[in-house]
């Protein structure tokens, strides 16, 4: 690896070179001030939809709305991650609220996310497998699991990282301990106890979701490949009820044959609607995939090799953080992107939606030319 350019920072016992140099702080604030413009106004459009929309009111949308709250709540946090790793990396001079504040929304929307997944997730299963139980799911049912979700990630995520992360004044020549981490990190009172927290936390709320995400989507897979038969066509299985038969042994020649073309074209259009499902599915799964687990395989090197430090380690360090952040960010501002590439529904709604905010805006623009108009003419 290049050896680091940057101003030196005199320290006790020698001199400290910071692990990044002009130009990675350049080139993380464009990225990390893109992803904050572009993911706060798609989360915020994508709520606005969803909120608004009479055709958006179903069980899967409901856990979308909750998932942009955590998106977009993700991207105003994104600010003091930027600071923290940068202008704040030697000495965080915010108040130490904003430290604590940001280590514990930061894990706390990422739980909430990787637990939103897997229960949008399981909706689908329960959806594709069991269309009975779906329809007797609430939206009581709904709104107890999706508190429910935020409740358990807010006990597990947000109030042990505000507990356990602080300012410290490190001394990063003498001390390898800390010489690595940001200003606002891990205190030293709680490293032990974060080490054992972290890898049940991290197993519970993000990897045991993702094994089971990939496994509930195999069984989804499987599950619509088995309903289909060698013309395409759905095989809907305990959906036909037994005199069916002898209904259609009584009905005319027409009748049947109106029937059966009916009956095909509720089999394509489920088919199409399941293609829509599962695309919506993966598309979310890969997103989550790519941005977490760069995030905890970050978390576990720097929290289990922090006796090692070096120029070149450092530099190491600083530099993972920040591009596995960069991932984390990218996943979280395409995932309503993903929502509207996989439902005609969601893009035709959202079209809607920004074509009538335009028109608003026009209409104010005309308004305002007007007035001005007006005024001039009186004076």
């Amino acid at each position: 690896m290049a050896e680091v350019t940057a101003t030196p920072v005199v320290v006790t016992n020698g001199t400290y070179i910071r692990p990044y140099t002009d130009a990675w702080v350049i080139a993380s604030t464009v990225f990390i001030s893109t992803f904050f413009a572009f993911g706060v106004c798609a989360n915020s459009v994508t709520i606005a939809v969803i909120k608004t929309s009479r055709h958006l009111k179903s069980r899967y949308y409901s856990f979308l709305l909750s998932m942009c709250f955590s998106d977009l709540t993700s991207g105003f946090v994104s600010i003091l991650f930027l600071y923290r790793r940068t202008w704040g990396f030697d000495y965080f001079e915010w108040p130490e609220f904003f430290c604590r504040l940001y280590w514990g929304l930061d894990l706390w929307t990422s739980f909430s996310t990787a637990l939103h997944i897997l229960s949008f997730a399981i909706l689908r299963l329960v959806g594709v497998r069991w269309p009975t139980l779906f329809k007797q799911i609430s939206p009581t049912h709904m709104t107890i699991w999706i508190s429910s979700i935020w409740v358990i990630t807010f006990l597990g995520g947000f109030i042990p990282h505000f507990l356990f992360n602080t300012v410290n004044v490190i001394d990063r020549f003498n001390d390898p301990s800390s010489a690595r981490w940001a200003s606002c990190s891990l205190s030293s009172y709680w490293f032990t106890t974060w080490q054992q927290y972290v890898q049940v936390a991290y197993g519970f709320y993000l990897y045991l979701p993702a094994v089971a995400i990939i496994g509930i989507s195999i069984a989804i897979a499987a599950l619509l490949k088995q309903r289909k038969k060698p013309g395409d066509c759905y095989v809907i299985k305990n959906t036909i009820a037994v005199s069916s038969v002898s209904q259609i042994i009584e009905s005319s020649p027409n009748l049947h044959t109106s029937r059966r073309s009916l009956k095909m074209t509720s089999q394509l259009r489920r088919q199409k609607k399941d293609r829509q499902a599962i695309l919506q599915l993966f598309l979310i799964v890969g997103s989550f995939l790519f941005g977490y687990i760069p995030l905890t395989a970050f978390h576990f090197y720097t929290g289990f090799t922090i006796n090692i430090s070096n120029n070149v380690i450092n530099a190491f360090d600083w530099r993972f953080a920040m591009v596995q952040y960069l991932m984390l960010r990218f996943s979280e501002c395409m995932n309503p992107v993903f929502y509207n590439l996989a439902s005609g529904k969601m893009r035709g709604e959202t079209k809607k939606f920004l074509a009538k905010l335009c028109r608003c805006i026009n209409a104010d623009d005309v308004i305002t030319s007007q007035r001005g108009v007006a005024s001039t003419s009186g004076i």
